[in-house]
């Protein structure tokens, strides 16, 4: 019997949480106002490729409420011994079964360079490939984002050769994946 590698496809990998107690639960909306925080602090506006300035209050609440509800997006909030530090979304942005999931992820600027960003994107990629087995997963990562893309390819992302380089980005895919066996 052959396996996912023999395949081609890359398995999941199911990510315990860390020594320090790293784990990824649902995102809620009571979270609207920590994840507003985030994502209009000057890192995460830096990073953003669509979003140029703050987000306003309702926009973000509708914004919140329509994900939440979408049942090809995937919200979690990483908590580090009980303490929200960070956040990963999955979002499928249009129709069928080959579209990839884009993969959005914004850790506190003091919890960066832990290996926390890495154990948030394998546990997601493993809980992902268990819900939808066969999805594909794409990152788009400003160019001078050298973190983000180290991050990407270590988690086993390929580069697109070409793609959004005219856009100051580039493109980075995982997938298809297939689900851990446990």
């Amino acid at each position: 019997m052959s396996g996912p590698a023999d395949k081609g496809r890359p398995a999941a990998r199911a990510h315990a949480p860390t020594e320090k107690g790293l784990h990824l639960r649902p995102a809620r909306r009571s979270d609207a106002e920590l994840l507003l925080g985030w994502v209009n602090s000057p890192d995460s506006l830096a990073a953003k490729l669509e979003t140029k300035g703050p987000i306003a209050w309702e926009a973000h609440l509708n914004w919140l409420e329509e994900r939440l509800a979408d049942p090809y997006t995937a919200l979690w909030i990483a908590e580090r011994e009980g303490r929200p530090i960070g956040q990963l979304r999955l979002q499928r942005r249009s129709e069928g079964e080959a579209a990839p999931f884009d993969v959005d992820i914004y850790l506190l600027r003091e919890e960066r360079g832990q290996g926390h960003a890495r154990a948030m994107l394998e546990d997601a990629i493993a809980r992902v490939a268990g819900k939808w087995p066969g999805a594909m997963l794409r990152a788009l990562v400003r160019k001078e984002n050298a973190a983000s893309r180290a991050l990407f390819e270590a988690a086993g992302f390929r580069r697109e050769a070409g793609a959004g380089d005219g856009d100051g980005h580039l493109v980075f895919l995982l997938g298809p994946l297939e689900p851990c066996a446990r």
